[in-house]
């Protein structure tokens, strides 16, 4: 799969600045999580959670991180710390990292939606 590159982060400001989060998934081997204009963001590899100044690791399963938190927040910015981190600031200064990694799977997929009849996918 891909890196992330810089124009995913103009894509995701763009779609998700300020945009509140509205809902959570976590499954066996997925987190997702969902903005109010339908933008959503699956993570399959690792997702790294900065909540109340407390930092969490989630890989697979179930969890006790309080990921509920992030219900009703607000994001501010998409940042690049690596070319395989992707990290999603919030208002309130809590923060998530998606990672990726290469291989031959896809471990985060960032839905933006249909235009004009197409599914907007980016797989990394």
């Amino acid at each position: 799969m891909e890196k992330f590159e810089t124009s995913i982060l103009e894509q995701l400001d763009r779609e998700c600045g300020g945009e509140e989060i509205v809902s959570i998934g976590l499954s066996r081997w997925q987190f997702q999580l969902y903005f109010a204009n339908s933008v959503h963001i699956s993570a399959e590899e690792q997702t790294v959670f900065c909540l109340d100044g407390k930092r969490y690791v989630w890989s697979e399963g179930a969890t006790n991180i309080p990921v509920g938190l992030l219900i009703g927040q607000h994001s501010a910015r998409f940042e690049l710390p690596s070319p395989f981190i992707l990290q999603a600031c919030f208002v309130s200064g809590d923060s998530l990292e998606f990672h990726t990694v290469e291989s031959n799977w896809e471990c985060i997929q960032i839905h933006f939606g249909s235009k004009a009849g197409v599914e907007d996918v980016k797989v990394f």
